[in-house]
């Protein structure tokens, strides 16, 4: 494959995206082809980012690099051949190889969730934080969202599956509402919701968390929910068919810090919305009340 062609399937892979965004991920994967000759291989990726680290670039540059490699490599049709263990070249810091999102802690989510409300970010980032923490929607799946899936009149919200099987309704609860009225429904990239959500997270003075992003709030709310439910009310919640079971187990994270405290969910259940079960006790819909 070309530079050019490379580029060109760029430019409609992130379709929406801003200019700037366009522009940076450009002038990566143009140095990196320049740099390589067109190689797409696994000693390249490691010689580009020692250069960089030899010409002083920060390591979260060099993540970033990374990153913006992987997706190269996917629009050239080859594979990625780093998993998820550190490759003895690179430092741990470089590469991004935590396949799972790290879990959000509470108090951030809530700190969070407390400045869309008090309008600390436009209503588009609000409403998805919103649909991010109730649903604990994957990036594709709020980058799927049209005006015909939201229907605040009858309280309805279809979702388009992530890997497209059939769509999935759920009710919106009232306290939701305000915050999802007027959303533009932009069509931003993967690349853009998690630079929107690290933007977030900076406006309400959170530092910087390497590896977070909606699928972390998604694990947080998973593993928050099983303290509250048995699993089978978890899965149905999450719309995962009685045959992946397993999911619940994997998005599980006992480990983590974020240990959730009852004081956090209450011992009595939260007044009902929507008509759902679960949100009697979900354990972050008090936080938009």
């Amino acid at each position: 494959m070309t530079e050019a062609e490379l580029l060109t399937q760029l430019k409609e892979a992130l379709a929406g995206s801003s200019e700037h965004t366009i522009g940076q991920f450009s002038s990566i994967i143009k140095r990196f082809y320049r740099f390589s000759g067109g190689n797409f291989t696994r000693s390249e990726v490691v010689g580009y980012i020692r250069k960089l680290e030899r010409g002083g670039y920060a390591a979260g540059t060099r993540r970033l690099h990374f990153g913006v490699l992987k997706r190269a490599f996917q629009l050239a049709g080859v594979e990625w051949p780093f998993g998820r263990k550190p490759p003895a070249e690179l430092p741990v810091s470089v590469a991004e190889w935590d396949v799972k999102a790290p879990p959000i802690a509470l108090a951030d989510l809530k700190l969070i969730i407390n400045g869309a409300k008090d309008g600390a970010f436009p209503r588009d980032w609000t409403a998805l934080i919103g649909l991010s923490s109730i649903y604990g929607l994957r990036r594709i799946e709020l980058m799927e969202l049209a005006p015909e899936c939201m229907n605040l009149d009858n309280g309805t919200l279809r979702v388009v599956t992530a890997k497209h099987g059939r769509a999935r309704e759920h009710l919106i609860p009232e306290v939701l509402k305000p915050y999802l009225t007027d959303y533009p429904f932009r069509k931003y990239s993967e690349f853009k919701l998690t630079q929107g959500y690290h933007l977030m997270r900076e406006a309400v003075g959170l530092p910087y968390a390497y590896g977070e992003g909606f699928h972390g709030v998604r694990r947080t709310l998973v593993t928050a929910l099983l303290y509250i439910f048995p699993e089978p009310i978890v899965s149905d919640f999450m719309r995962w068919k009685k045959s992946s079971m397993s999911m619940v187990r994997h998005y599980w994270t006992p480990s983590s810090p974020q240990v959730v405290e009852r004081t956090v969910f209450g011992l009595e259940p939260f007044p009902a919305y929507g008509g759902e079960l679960v949100y009697g006790k979900h354990p972050f819909l008090e936080f938009w009340g």
